[in-house]
């Protein structure tokens, strides 16, 4: 059984200076007509063999907005025909210089209920330093178009600790995304990914001052607004949390399509190559393979990115592992003061246990 797809859209008009994922900048229109092509063939053989409701569609990228209308009526569509849980989420990426009036119609139409903005920044020299081709008018001109679309969710993605900000800087961009109204906010601290054009100038450990204040703070800037943290870099309003990557860090199994996209069967995960002609070629994934147990680590530690963490139940429905295989590990997280831990009941992290999170995980895995 699947729970959710996912759909990589590579291109995009520019690449932003702090990226390193996988998208195509110089690209012609026959590129997006192979690559869509083959992503709606792809999309109609999993179709004829997956019968079970998903729970989400994500289409992630790259820069799904960028797809002319033609190209993604029929993505939508298409997307659209799969059966439904009650609780499904159709989500689609966006940035606010490609993203029309018309193509939020479209989206609407075809079933699309969260959206999910890249607006990094309300501050025009961030935004430049970021490399963003997005300009705060377009910005505020999409919010005021969304207000015409009765999207049940809308997610803005928001990137602090950049050189030269203020901690006041960063709570003004928090508050001008939240008086538009927005339910859900993702805030990531800049960081040097290998691979991205400003890795080379970007020093983390001058930053990481700026980036823990301001971690420490968003609780607080966002409360007034109803917003509650419940994922280590997630925010959002109860009920509106984001239900595809709920049900990832909770080790539900995902469908992948696309150059550089990742499924996983809860067992293994396999990735496609991270190159548009090698994937449009039929270049098989590259497996993901290891122990059970392992796996079964690796789940238990992404559940605990989540102020949920997990169930006992739910946890060995998913691993065939209980909390008891993982004792000592959970016993020195104890000791750390980072989980709470009930052995037959639950085992969720402390506010201490979000903020060292990666300490935690390396105790598991």
């Amino acid at each position: 059984m699947t729970d959710a797809v996912y759909v990589h859209v590579p291109f995009c008009h520019s690449k932003c200076g702090y990226c390193a994922f996988y998208s195509v900048v110089a690209y012609s229109s026959d590129h997006v007509a192979c690559w869509h092509s083959k992503i709606l063939d792809d999309l109609a053989r999993f179709r004829e063999k997956n019968t079970e409701p998903l729970h989400s569609i994500f289409v992630g990228g790259g820069t799904p907005s960028v797809l002319p209308e033609r190209e993604l009526k029929k993505l939508l569509s298409a997307l659209n025909t799969f059966p439904k849980a009650d609780d499904f989420e159709f989500t689609m990426e966006a940035n606010p210089e490609s993203l029309t009036p018309s193509k939020m119609a479209l989206m609407r139409e075809n079933g699309v209920n969260r959206l999910s903005l890249g607006v990094q920044s309300m501050n025009p020299v961030h935004l430049k330093t970021l490399q963003r081709q997005t300009t705060v008018a377009q910005i505020q001109n999409v919010f005021a178009d969304l207000k015409s679309f009765n999207f049940d969710k809308v997610n803005v993605d928001l990137i602090y600790a950049i050189p030269n900000q203020a901690l006041s800087e960063i709570a003004e961009d928090v508050s001008r995304v939240l008086d538009f109204g927005i339910e859900h906010l993702s805030a990531y601290a800049l960081t040097a990914e290998e691979g991205a054009r400003l890795a080379p100038v970007i020093n983390e450990r001058d930053l990481e001052s700026l980036a823990v204040d301001a971690w420490e703070k968003f609780p607080d800037w966002l409360a007034p607004y109803g917003l509650r943290r419940y994922e280590i870099s997630n925010y959002a309003k109860p009920e509106k949390e984001c239900v595809h990557n709920l049900r990832i860090w909770q080790g539900g199994t995902y469908a992948a399509f696309g150059p550089s996209a990742s499924s996983f069967d809860g067992h293994d995960r396999a990735t496609y190559p991270a190159d548009l002609n090698a994937w449009l070629h039929d270049t098989p994934p590259d497996p993901d393979t290891i122990l059970a147990r392992a796996r079964a680590a690796e789940m238990l530690a992404f559940g605990l990115r989540t102020i949920f963490g997990w169930e006992a139940n739910a946890f060995l429905q998913k691993t065939n592992f209980t909390f008891r295989d993982f004792f000592n590990e959970i016993d020195t997280l104890q000791s750390h003061g980072w989980v709470d831990f009930e052995p037959e009941k639950y085992l969720r992290p402390t506010p201490a246990g979000m903020t060292f999170w990666n300490a935690m995980a390396e105790t598991l895995i």
